[in-house]
């Protein structure tokens, strides 16, 4: 307890002693409520009255707020953070159409037995001609087939809603979920690939999968990471933080070409930053980007937020950089 802290609750402590003093005595409770009457109904005549009353009325003790606890700091935090994830959920409304299609529900199905629907009678109405598929052709995952009638009525049906069309080109929603699904869910296309070949099933190529995740996926994700981030640093802004912090690179050894180091604060496992290093950058030098990585982010995180304490593994060089850091860090 601070000297400050001391002084406060000595005045609360003599403020309510004072309080006591001329407080009324519970027993005497309805006497005095009585005496109070008849002085005011004398008022007018006796202008002793507001004195002798006021002598009688007990003073207002102050409140007093118990500050939180660590728990109560902790969920309150946990509260405000998940309130801020809800509202960058919801989409608007021109987003709507897009959540529909994300919601479709999809099944895995033979071509032979899809074809086998297209023929027989024509479905056009007083259409007696048979219909047969003329064209059946697969792009990006997504079954396309052409039929036609002996009448002539006929059309090309796709197994998947069309996103956009530009310039003839038409561009699927499956093909786009196929590319994207890999990113968002931490796997890498070769083993996703190397999975629907064991199936025999019509994957996405590697160079649709590459303009997928460059043009539509990774804009995407990098947008609402820095929404999420916006949220987390608005919460955390007054508080004094617990971050650790840690590295992994994309391959085992010496061969690595890229490292990301990320920051979570200790109590709530909640990401505050992170940052990619390229080896290019390091000098091509692998070992020199998880200090690369956790310099940049101890600059940025100390110019934005309240760092306490900072928890890493044993590393001989960041042990090193935080000791150097300690003289130059951002009051």
């Amino acid at each position: 307890m601070t000297e400050s802290d001391s002084a406060t609750l000595t005045a609360l402590d003599l403020n309510l002693t004072d309080s006591s003093q001329h407080s009324v005595p519970t027993g005497d409770h309805h006497t005095v409520v009585a005496n109070a009457s008849q002085h005011t109904l004398q008022a007018a005549d006796n202008q002793d009255v507001e004195a002798n009353s006021s002598s009688c009325s007990s003073p207002t003790a102050p409140e007093f707020i118990a500050p939180m606890t660590f728990e109560q700091n902790q969920e309150k935090l946990k509260a405000q953070l998940t309130a801020g994830f809800k509202g960058l959920q919801l989409p608007d409304d021109s987003l709507l159409k897009f959540v529909d299609y994300c919601k479709a529900d999809r099944v895995i199905v033979e071509v032979n037995q899809i074809v086998s629907l297209f023929n027989g009678q024509c479905p056009e109405i007083g259409c007696n001609g048979i219909r047969n598929v003329t064209d059946q052709k697969i792009e990006g995952g997504v079954l396309l087939i052409t039929h036609r009638c002996s009448e002539g009525h006929g059309g090309v049906w796709s197994s998947s809603a069309v996103l956009a069309e530009k310039r003839g080109q038409k561009l699927y929603v499956s093909s786009v979920l196929l590319a994207s699904s890999v990113l968002v869910s931490g796997n890498n296309f070769e083993k996703v690939s190397l999975l629907a070949k064991g199936m025999n099933l019509k994957y996405v190529s590697s160079s649709f999968f590459s303009r997928m995740q460059s043009l539509y996926a990774l804009p995407s994700i990098t947008d609402l990471w820095s929404k999420m981030k916006e949220v987390v640093w608005k919460v955390f802004e007054n508080d004094v933080l617990v971050i650790c912090g840690d590295s992994r690179m994309d391959s085992p050894g010496f061969s690595a070409k890229y490292c990301v180091y990320t920051m979570m604060e200790h109590y709530l496992n909640i990401i505050v930053d992170l940052e990619v290093v390229d080896k290019r950058e390091a000098g091509g030098t692998s070992t020199l980007m998880e200090k690369m990585g956790c310099k940049r982010l101890l600059e940025r995180l100390m110019t934005n937020l309240k760092l306490g304490e900072f928890v890493s593994d044993a590393s001989r060089v960041i042990m090193k950089m935080v000791r150097e850091l300690k003289g130059t860090c951002i009051e």
